[in-house]
């Protein structure tokens, strides 16, 4: 069974695999900027 489905992935390449993730995927040119908007609020010590 776990054969069959091996048997249907394909290889893409990199550009089409990102493009194809939700909007919600932190990319990671963009972590900083999302970390830093998500501690924003967050009261430091």
């Amino acid at each position: 069974m776990i054969e069959s489905v091996l048997a249907q992935l394909q290889f893409v390449s990199v550009n089409a695999w990102l493009s194809a993730l939700p909007s919600s995927v932190v990319l990671s040119g963009a972590r900083n900027d999302v970390v830093r908007s998500m501690l924003a609020d967050i009261p430091l010590p």
